[in-house]
């Protein structure tokens, strides 16, 4: 008699608690919890960890994990069942953040629009709330929600069920809650009116979000035409239009190469990324000075033939050793960049992440090998283990080293290190995967390890971690104090750590009613 086998059920995304990323899932921040939280395009939401310092100088630590998700459940009266859809909630500090999934995934994974513009709905072709995957969510405004709904037959016909009385019903619902919206072109002169923003965006090709915002002058234009609520006639004013337009089209950035030549000038930052295959984040982080070298070149606004490159060329010598270069499969350099956190902004992940791979021999990273350094060609030695170890299937027992690579311990599974060792295991499952360098003070592999590691060369020791001196100023610019770290000042003075990170980033004016600079 044949032994029956059980298969473990498969868990759909949601309930999947794992850190380890599943297939094909990639990870976004969330918009306005950026460094607290991540969506991926499989719809699971994830808080990264973080530390809280209360007013008596209390450090709590918050471990990165997967989030709950509700199904929220609307009956319907005519169908006689539920509508559901996911909703989620991110904690930090004492504030509660709530996530409609499905409205933040098609921003993330689909198209960007006013999270804050009530007037626009994510709903899901297939009917089914609970299918969050970016190719089965569509924005709608209420009269494209409405035809859905009445296309899905869950809407009573009223006024005794006659299809003509539906009519009217329909045309006073559209009355009060549907706007019109009327298109000009680019000399003010009217030119059609709609009935609404789906009607206008079919017609013209556009996507509902993109009208929308030209409506509510938060974009200047959609598709070549001016939009406006309402249904005028008469010529709209265009002068400030086109000032506006000239003022964002015509700043151009170049490039520059470390001696402050010219190589290039670009109409504006998104065609700069466009022909240089970058995100339009990477060239703007680099011109507005956020980060100062990108990929060996130096940007400014406008189009000075050369400019003073003193302040690049002295960080270069400070983080000379902090480079990290990029390999493809056969050892060959493929880029280098100047530090952790340019590589991890150039391909969209963690800078953790970076720093993680850059000491792994079993691992890849977008399908590349990452190591510290500047080295033209990998060794043939390294690259077949390299190979040797991505080819080996993944187990589940795991090996636990010390920070120069001894061995200390094996474990048949991450729940017994975790048991024996008081690491949490989400951060020993981060580390075998690959989210970050080290946990608890161990580096930790599958499988059953080697006696000792052969670590690559790091710029400062593994558990190290790399403090920013930092000053105090009062709003009057007058020097008050100057901290070790950022983490002291916020222990000192109860402010939280990432606020301080803000204003020294230029991201707030102040921090606590402060002004901060970190030492250079």
């Amino acid at each position: 008699m044949k032994k029956r086998t059980i298969t473990a059920p498969v868990l759909p995304p949601y309930q999947n608690k794992d850190l380890a990323d599943l297939p094909g899932e990639e990870w976004k921040d969330l918009p306005g919890l950026e460094g607290y939280g991540m969506i991926s395009n499989l719809g699971r939401i994830k808080r990264l960890s973080y530390e809280l310092t209360n007013s008596v100088g209390q450090t709590s630590v918050f471990a990165e994990r997967i989030q709950a998700q509700k199904i929220n459940r609307t009956f319907n009266n005519f169908k006689q069942d539920f509508k559901q859809h996911f909703n989620s909630r991110i904690q930090v500090g004492k504030v509660t953040h709530s996530i409609s999934v499905g409205r933040v995934m098609y921003y993330c994974f689909v198209e960007q629009f006013d999270l804050s513009d009530r007037s626009l709905y994510v709903t899901y072709k297939d009917g089914n709330g609970l299918n969050v995957i970016p190719d089965n969510l569509v924005l709608v405004d209420l009269s494209g929600l409405q035809q859905r709904i009445m296309q899905a037959d869950r809407k009573d016909l009223h006024f005794g069920h006659s299809e003509e009385n539906q009519k009217v019903f329909s045309q006073l619902g559209r009355d009060v809650n549907i706007k019109k919206v009327s298109q000009y072109n680019m000399e003010g002169h009217y030119l059609h009116t709609y009935e609404s923003l789906s009607q206008a965006a079919e017609a013209v090709g556009a996507t509902i979000s993109a009208i929308s915002a030209a409506t509510k002058k938060k974009a200047l234009t959609a598709v070549g035409y001016i939009w406006r609520l309402g249904s005028s006639k008469k010529n709209v004013a265009v002068r400030n239009i086109h000032k506006a337009i000239r003022r964002t089209k015509g700043a151009p950035v170049s490039q520059y190469d470390l001696e402050g030549r010219r190589i290039a000038t670009y109409y504006n930052m998104s065609q700069a990324a466009e022909v240089l295959g970058l995100e339009r984040k990477v060239i703007s982080d680099a011109v507005n000075g956020r980060v100062l070298v990108t990929a060996s070149s130096v940007w400014r606004k406008g189009e000075a033939e050369t400019i003073d490159t003193s302040r690049e060329q002295r960080s270069l010598s400070l983080r000379k050793g902090y480079t990290v270069s990029q390999y493809d499969l056969e050892g060959n350099k493929v880029r280098t960049f100047t530090n952790s956190k340019e590589a991890a902004s150039f391909i969209n992940v963690q800078t953790e992440r970076i720093n993680a791979m850059a000491i792994r021999d079993d691992l890849l990273l977008k399908g590349y090998i990452w190591r510290y350094g500047e080295e033209p060609q990998l060794g043939a030695e390294e690259l077949s283990i390299i190979r040797n170890n991505v080819a080996k299937p993944k187990t589940k027992d795991i090996t636990q080293y010390d920070l120069k690579g001894k061995r200390l311990g094996y474990y048949p599974h991450i729940t017994a290190a975790s048991r024996e060792t008081s690491v949490h295991a989400g951060g020993i499952n981060g580390c075998v995967d690959g989210h970050k360098a080290t946990a608890g003070g161990f580096i930790w592999r599958r499988g059953k390890g080697k006696a000792k590691l052969v670590l690559p060369v790091t710029p400062r020791p593994l558990g190290h971690k790399l403090s920013r001196k930092v000053i105090q100023y009062n709003l009057k610019g007058r020097e008050i104090a100057r901290y070790p770290s950022i983490k002291s000042a916020s222990r000192a003075l109860g402010i939280h750590n990432t606020t301080i990170s803000a204003a020294i980033r230029g991201d707030n004016n102040t921090a606590g009613g402060f002004r901060w600079k970190k030492v250079e």
